[in-house]
């Protein structure tokens, strides 16, 4: 039958160029038989999947995967009775890299989860697949660069896939029958149907053997697993070997699920729409390899397996997730996914390095998950005027929180830096209350859904407090009692008419001459002088009358209030008319005659081509000599 030759993608030439060069020992190659065995339990998988949701079952003959040694032809080869492929998926599966992690020095973790490692100890690769009603097709590579695929007929399997490798003359080792059950009894706990192995004799035959494996790590007793078998485990199901916390899931009674959850090492993007790493089998067979609605959505980072006794088989992908067993079970999921993280943070240095990689994550979920507000608010840590190098949690604050002490205090800006050269923190009445600085961007949409913690309500500095502005309206202007600086405060009114909501006078204030303050509930501001500042007091000495006309006092008023918009962090409201009254206090400055600018600038809608004149069209002269007085 007639063979054609694709190319690999760029991506595929990559990986060969890494495997050809790799410096990986011994233990690190032997990954590909754990991947190409776990290939072979997810087609397993697939089919007994399939088989129950249209009424039949795989016969024992055909649930199971088998290895045969052939020492002589120096080849290891992988069969399964599983799904199979159609010749089009193995000129796409196979020639091309679908990446599970993005650093290309993880080479187990490219491909269909890590086929490419095959090359690792071999020099051609020989795939045969079949699908029920396809073909069988045989796929061919000698990492060079193509592989050619053809039809075939010698092929006795009803449906699956044989893969067979031809070792390199360094990797013979893995000829061994004993080194062979040893890496598959290491790496192939949870794996779908039995599993074979076998030698093939120099007269034809092969002698194999059935291996007894161990119970899948879910399903064990949690007082029973140590540490370096959920490390184990968790190699077989991610790109790492190393995680930051683990939860094993055992929950019995009217609803029975059993799994193991993990917190990688490394986040992922916030912003990247992100596939879950979440497994789900139903009373052990994988249904969904991937299953993004078993975990909400600020829990995506998460990896493990969960397996139910309870759900339907029979049911589409899409039912099985809106089924009420389900939405139960995230409930359950999504509980000891927040006790792991509470467990987590009994230690300290484990728990910085938690945060540092998901705290993003836990605020995501305080804006959504309602529900679990409380334990996530437990959870989030941020840095304090009293704790600027460390962070401290919200219980922490509270229970430092001075006598009599009303609100949790916080503010927001860009940096601590820029937090403490700011006006914000001068809005505090007593400087000994603590302030917590929230410096993520996302801290503001937070704060607009958590208006407490155990009680005791957040305040931005700032801002005042909405019992404040009940309890202290603005008087009317006209009822007011009359001070030294009532004529300033009219006169700032009427200059900033509808910007400000109410202008009061201070002694509280020490360096700066004003404060901006946004109101609670609401978007207005309100202007707070520094009555023992010497501008407030030249300001209002100058003022002289209810409604003085004074225009140089109107640009000081202007410069004053949006001077302390501009230190507050607050956008300037009429950027033009701060300029206007800047040039016309460095006019008066400069003892300059108070006059329009002699100048604006146009823009031109379109740039247009200037006719040449005459000048330009004719040529200039030799050498011009310049006199000593010219300038240019």
């Amino acid at each position: 039958m007639p063979t054609e030759t694709y190319a690999f993608q760029s991506e595929s030439k990559e990986v060969f160029d890494l495997v050809s060069k790799n410096t990986l020992t011994a233990d690190q190659k032997e990954i590909f038989l754990r991947e190409l065995i776990r290939n072979a339990s997810d087609a397993l998988d697939k089919r007994r999947y399939m088989g129950i949701r249209d009424g039949r079952s795989i016969p024992d003959e055909e649930n199971r995967i088998t290895i045969v040694i052939d020492k002589e032809n120096g080849t290891l080869t992988v069969s399964d009775h599983g799904i199979g492929m159609t010749k089009s998926e193995m000129v796409h599966n196979l020639g091309s890299v679908r990446r599970r992690k993005v650093d290309l020095m993880h080479i187990e973790g490219y491909g269909i989860h890590g086929f490419y490692s095959t090359f690792l100890v071999s020099n051609k690769v020989t795939a045969v697949s079949k699908t029920v009603n396809s073909e069988a097709c045989i796929w061919e590579c000698s990492a060079n660069g193509t592989f050619d695929v053809r039809e075939t007929d010698d092929f006795q399997y009803k449906c699956g896939t044989q893969i067979t490798c031809r070792l390199k003359d360094d990797q013979l080792e893995y000829l061994d029958e004993e080194k062979v059950r040893e890496i598959v009894q290491k790496h192939a706990k949870g794996t779908s149907g039995s599993i074979l192995v076998g030698t093939k004799a120099r007269d034809g035959l092969t002698v194999i053997q059935k291996l007894t494996l161990p119970v899948s790590i879910w399903q064990k007793d949690p007082r029973k697993v140590t540490a370096e078998q959920y490390n184990a485990f968790y190699s077989t199901i991610s790109a790492d070997t190393f995680h930051l916390g683990v939860k094993h899931i055992v929950v019995e009674g009217m609803l029975e699920f059993r799994g193991v959850i993990f917190v990688p090492r490394q986040s992922p993007d916030i912003f990247e729409k992100r596939q879950s790493s979440m497994s789900l089998y139903v009373r052990g067979t994988q249904v969904l390899p991937i299953c993004n609605e078993l975990v909400p959505e600020y829990l995506c980072f998460l990896e493990g397996v969960v397996d139910s006794e309870d759900l339907p088989l029979n049911i589409s992908p899409e039912m099985l997730v809106s089924n009420k067993i389900f939405k139960v079970m995230k409930k359950h999921v999504t509980r000891h996914a927040l006790r792991l993280f509470e467990e987590i943070s009994q230690n300290k240095k484990d728990y910085d390095r938690f945060y540092s990689q998901y705290g993003r994550y836990i605020k995501l979920g305080l804006h959504e998950d309602t529900s679990n507000r409380g334990k996530l608010a437990d959870l989030v840590r941020y840095n304090s005027t009293k704790f600027k190098t460390e962070l401290t949690s919200l219980s922490e604050y509270v229970e430092r929180m001075e006598p009599g002490q009303e609100f949790i205090y916080y503010a927001m800006g860009d940096s601590m830096e820029v937090v403490e050269k700011s006006l914000l923190l001068q809005h505090i009445e007593n400087p000994d209350h603590e302030v917590l600085i929230m410096t993520d961007p996302i801290d503001e949409y937070v704060m607009q859904q958590v208006k407490e913690y155990n009680g005791k309500k957040f305040h931005c500095v700032g801002k005042y407090p909405e019992t404040e502005i009940q309890e202290q309206p603005e008087t009317d202007p006209e009822t007011e009692p009359v001070t030294e600086h009532t004529n300033l405060k009219l006169f700032i009114r009427n200059v900033l008419k509808d910007k400000v909501s109410k202008v009061t006078m201070s002694d509280r204030l020490t360096q700066k001459p004003c404060l901006i303050k946004s109101n609670a509930g609401s978007r207005s501001l309100s202007l707070e002088l520094n009555t023992s500042h010497p501008i407030i007091q030249a300001l209002s000495a100058r003022v002289g009358s209810p409604a003085p006309t004074d225009a140089l006092t109107e640009d000081l008023v202007i410069m004053l209030f949006e001077s302390a918009l501009m230190e507050c962090g607050l956008p300037v409201g009429d950027p033009t008319k701060l300029v206007g009254s800047m040039r016309r206090m460095m006019r008066f400055g400069l003892s300059l005659d108070d006059e329009e600018d002699d100048f604006v600038f146009v823009r031109s809608p379109s740039p247009v081509e200037p006719e040449p004149c005459l000048a330009e069209l004719q040529p200039p002269p030799a050498e011009p000599v310049l006199e000593a007085d010219e300038t240019d």
